[in-house]
């Protein structure tokens, strides 16, 4: 039976990048709690494949039953760690918006629902009372766990996208000031005329930052009507990299402009 959870939940330091966001004590607490019920979860892999096996070979009522038993626990702690972490990159994507400070819906609806879905699917799997039940519960699992999954790598890619446009909101209003402060100045300084100079070389630097920057928005207002990989937030998160990158050397040059006529 195909595992999406096992998989998923080793790419998690993603959400703990301390690049773009602070953490916040809560988010922290909910990520360890995640940890906890995931090592459960792992702790039971063995006796489950052990139960299975002998039941596969027996056929027995006793590995019936033992299988069934340690089937639902199983199952049970799967679901546990699942619904942990989408309460975890709920929290999360609070945090976010609190300090991004933008609005988001579709997200929190989305993972309430599907919270919900879990907390109801643990009830049924706790009660039920065949093998076929409990493997059809499975499988709805895996399905809604896939959807879980895809909401946060989503997740992760509207965050660093929405705060790679804070970053360029900051460079932004520093490129303004540069520039008015040298339109301010006098003219007939040699040197101010080839920090103008200069300044309208930068300005080409700037245009490409911004063009990869509304590249990104774009790809962020398409992100919650697609199935999000770990491919797709990570060549995103390459991106967004890279425009990083081009921001701090910008800056730098920012920065030396100003010091070079200020120093005259």
């Amino acid at each position: 039976m195909k595992k999406t959870f096992l998989i998923t939940v080793l790419l998690l330091f993603f959400f703990f990048n301390k690049q773009c966001l602070a953490q916040e004590t809560t988010v922290e607490e909910q990520y360890q709690s995640f940890l906890k019920k995931y090592r459960v979860y792992q702790a039971g892999s063995d006796f489950y494949k052990n139960a299975k096996s002998k039941y596969l070979s027996y056929q027995s009522v006793t590995s019936r039953a033992d299988y069934l038993g340690l089937a639902k626990k199983y199952l049970s702690s799967e679901i546990e760690a699942g619904e942990s972490y989408a309460v975890f990159i709920r929290s999360r994507l609070t945090e976010a918006t609190k300090i991004l400070n933008y609005q988001e819906n579709f997200y929190f609806i989305k993972l309430d629902d599907e919270i919900t879905f879990l907390s109801s699917l643990k009830n049924k799997v706790n009660n039920v009372a065949s093998i076929s039940d409990l493997l059809s519960f499975w499988t709805e699992f895996e399905t809604h766990f896939e959807s879980i999954s895809s909401y946060g790598y989503s997740i992760k890619a509207h965050i660093e996208i929405s705060s790679l446009e804070k970053i360029d909101e900051n460079l932004k209003i520093t490129k303004d000031k540069l520039s008015q402060y040298l339109t301010e100045s006098l003219t007939g300084n040699s040197y101010v005329d080839a920090a103008r100079d200069n300044f309208s070389v930068l300005e080409k630097d700037y245009a490409k930052i911004v063009t990869s920057t509304n590249n990104l928005k774009n790809q962020k207002k398409n992100l919650s009507s697609q199935k999000v990989s770990q491919e797709t937030a990570s060549t995103i998160r390459g991106e967004i990299n890279q425009v990083l990158t081009q921001i701090q050397l910008l800056s730098t040059n920012y920065q030396k402009l100003l010091q070079t006529i200020v120093s005259r």
